[in-house]
């Protein structure tokens, strides 16, 4: 009798039997590394009746997913394929299915099409997989969370932003409620999410987990030491002052000095960073009292990344045009223009310049100038701004709006109507397609 005709006591096919019968025989094949001669049962499997599936237990659909699964590791995959089709179908027709059993069988077709070359469909199931993801309400398992992470990175160096959102969220779920996850698998994991968010855009939804990270590290089980608990304060302190909470910047970076001095790193270009993000910090909440601090952190920042040889780098460019922007709050105007004449002179033949960090000084000394009425020093500063903006090979329209529009303003003050029209009008112009950009996201 063959796998198809074994007939029940009630003249039926004995479906169950001829899933049991052809698991056995590919876990047999498996064990003796010969899978290639299990690839006969696929013969017998895909004639099951359908509807005998969707009436029947849910565990005869995950047999059948387990064996086409299993069959992979033949490379068979135009033979494999029509049995994942048949479970799938199954899957997602029978009653008792939770959206969370979709995803370790969507994963594993996922992959056949990959090594099929068949684009077109990973992406289709991709897709599909996030929008599984985002139904879930039930507690997943670490398989589960393994293929949403491998998942994300895909959508993240894709740039689709929201799909990784979706699947990480379930992720962090998993992570953040499973108690017997390691704790150094738990907070490797933070780190990973607080990362999609910086790159993301959102520095504040990184702090949050930032801070989650350091919490949980504190109460042990991770092994991280002084100093590294230093170079995270420094971290957080960072991504505080990048979402503009300024106090918890303040409170992360002195802790993370600190923690830095005390493990002999005060001389480390950690300690660099540190104290040129609390200057930074001290400067953005307008800390008036603190601006002699401010310029003491930036001093003893520069000496840092002058001693490792790095006088002639936009990192010793980026702090003397903070030490400028310094000046011209302590209302020293010289030591300003001096400062920024320097900064801009490196920029210029840096080999490591950021093009957009660079734009931001010109502009903030274009503000200056404009202050002290240099309008044709200030034009031309807001001008080489406008040309960075515009040269970017990512270019942002809201700061290159905010060129022309500083632009405008110099043509104003200059009595040039027309030119200063002109400028307002394609700032105007450039903010109201940002609008539409955002609006089709």
């Amino acid at each position: 009798m063959n796998d198809q005709t074994e007939k029940t006591g009630r003249g039926e096919t004995d479906h169950e039997a001829v899933i049991q019968r052809a698991l056995a025989r590919v876990n047999a094949h498996a064990e003796q590394g010969d899978l290639p001669h299990a690839l006969g049962v696929i013969e017998a499997l895909l004639p099951i009746d359908d509807a005998w599936l969707l009436a029947g237990p849910l565990s005869a659909i995950e047999n059948l997913i387990h064996i086409a699964s299993s069959l992979l590791a033949t490379q068979a995959y135009r033979e494999i394929e029509p049995l994942f089709g048949k479970a799938i179908n199954a899957l997602q027709a029978h009653p008792d299915t939770q959206p969370k059993d979709y995803i370790i069988p969507m994963n594993n077709l996922m992959v056949l099409y990959e090594n099929m070359g068949n684009r077109q469909a990973v992406n289709q199931i991709a897709s599909s997989l996030v929008n599984v993801a985002s139904q879930i309400t039930e507690p997943i398992d670490a398989n589960i969370a393994q293929i949403l992470i491998r998942l994300g990175t895909i959508f993240q160096g894709a740039g689709e932003t929201q799909a990784v959102r979706i699947l990480y969220r379930q992720v962090n779920n998993y992570m953040t409620s499973d108690s017997s996850i390691e704790p150094k698998v738990r907070y490797d994991w933070y780190m990973m999410y607080a990362s999609f968010f910086q790159q993301a855009g959102e520095p504040g939804h990184a702090l949050e987990i930032l801070e989650q990270a350091d919490s949980f590290s504190a109460g042990g089980g991770v092994g991280h030491d002084a100093r590294t608990r230093g170079n995270r304060l420094n971290a957080i302190g960072g991504v505080a002052l990048a979402a503009n909470e300024f106090d918890k910047a303040d409170q992360y970076l002195s802790l993370a000095i600190k923690h830095l001095a005390a493990t002999g790193m005060e001389n480390s270009p950690e300690m660099s960073i540190a104290c040129h993000n609390l200057a930074s910090t001290i400067l953005a909440a307008r800390l008036k009292a603190r601006y002699a601090e401010a310029s003491e952190l930036m001093l003893r920042s520069l000496s840092i990344v002058k001693a490792k040889g790095h006088a002639e780098s936009a990192e010793y460019a980026g702090g003397l045009g903070l030490m400028a922007n310094i000046a011209v709050r302590r209302g020293d105007s010289n030591q300003a223009q001096r400062l920024y004449s320097q900064a801009f002179a490196i920029y210029e033949a840096a080999a490591d310049t950021n093009h957009d960090e660079y734009a931001n000084y010109l502009t903030d000394a274009g503000c200056f100038f404009l202050d002290q009425t240099n309008l044709k020093q200030a034009e031309r500063l807001f001008g080489h701004a406008l040309n960075l903006r515009e040269a970017s090979s990512s270019p942002n329209n809201g700061q290159i709006a905010k060129a022309l529009s500083n632009l405008a303003l110099v043509h104003f003050k200059k009595n040039e109507l027309t030119e200063a029209i002109d400028f307002y009008t394609r700032a105007t112009d450039l903010r109201h397609q940002e609008l539409l950009d955002q609006a089709s996201t």
